[in-house]
């Protein structure tokens, strides 16, 4: 698939019409993240809606669209150059930030008294959502009116699911067991390497990566994973593997704690986007939603005896040609 390229012109018209619609609505500006909807750093262009308001194509940065004025990207040090080069300063300001982008962002909101903000709720960590309702009346954007007034282009992944487990490698079974001590809590799980991890599966649909596009409900039994592409028809991987689309997210939810017996279901903050959050506040009271900081990460950095030996074997064989 070719790269998205935007030329002056189609920039210079989604900033205006993206500001346009601002006035309408009547807020002072939009937070226009660089995450998909899985909230991944690194996207298919086509799927980084900051880059169809700054031209922008680093993998991370942030942006404040006001809706009247230059649009203002926030980068650190790793790109200053980069969005020198690829930016044009009439339409676009850069902010030379440090480490942590948001900080420097909502200290920009803060120093020009701005009162309100809309954003994307498929885009947009709950996290970064509660900071800006703690000083800001925050309203969602009509998505399907955005993408419309952007000409935002959809990537679709469509390579097939396969099963990488090797034969010393843990099964999905006992990284549920390990990972979910209380059969009545359940875990919301969006990062696409920590379902890689969790599932044993991969796919060739993505460029540069073996992951697939899916969101997950995870107990001590059952991994429900949800797809945003095509629902194989066969059987892959785990028996404790359930697979489902994506738009049935609600409606498996609900069958999986009609009975009771799932009574709390745990989040982490910084990979669940506003409106996943919210689809777990349909069905699932609030009080029952706890935090789960760093999410699988610190299941995932530890390896199995069998797996550091792996890993020492291919690393023995690291200078040696291939014929």
């Amino acid at each position: 698939m070719e790269k998205l390229t935007l030329s002056s012109n189609q920039l210079t018209q989604n900033i205006e019409n993206l500001q346009n619609h601002l006035n309408e609505i009547k807020v002072e500006g939009a937070y226009i993240s660089s995450f998909d909807a899985y909230l991944s750093e690194y996207v298919p262009r086509q799927e980084c809606h900051r880059y169809y308001v700054t031209g922008f194509t680093g993998s991370m940065a942030e942006v404040f669209v006001p809706a009247n004025g230059r649009v203002q990207l926030f980068v650190d040090g790793r790109y200053y150059e980069q969005a020198e080069r690829e930016v044009d300063p009439k339409l676009v300001e850069i902010n030379k930030c440090g480490l942590g982008l948001n900080e420097f962002l909502f200290k920009y909101i803060k120093d020009h008294e701005i009162t309100s903000i809309a954003y994307e709720a498929s885009r947009t960590p709950i996290s970064t959502l509660k900071t800006m309702e703690q000083t800001l009346d925050a309203k969602a954007m009509d998505e399907a009116k955005l993408s419309k007034l952007l000409s935002y282009q959809t990537f679709r992944a469509d390579g097939e699911l396969y099963c990488a487990k090797r034969p010393d490698s843990e099964s999905t079974h006992l990284k549920l067991e390990r990972v979910i001590k209380n059969e009545h809590e359940a875990i919301f799980v969006s990062a696409l390497d920590s379902i890689s991890w969790l599932s044993n599966l991969r796919s060739n649909g993505i460029p540069n990566s073996s992951f697939f596009l899916a969101k997950s409900i995870a107990t001590s039994q059952t991994l429900y994973l949800f797809l945003n592409t095509e629902v194989p028809s066969d059987k892959i991987g785990s028996d404790n593997i359930k697979i489902f689309s994506e738009d049935s997210f609600e409606d498996v939810l609900k069958s999986i704690t009609a009975d009771g017996k799932i009574e709390r279901i745990l989040y982490d903050a910084e990979r669940i986007t506003a409106k996943d959050y919210h689809s777990l506040c349909g069905v699932v009271s609030e009080d029952n939603l706890d935090e789960f900081p760093g999410g699988l990460y610190t299941f995932q950095s530890r390896k199995l005896d069998s797996e550091l030996a792996a890993i020492r074997e291919s690393f023995d064989l690291a200078d040696l040609a291939i014929l």
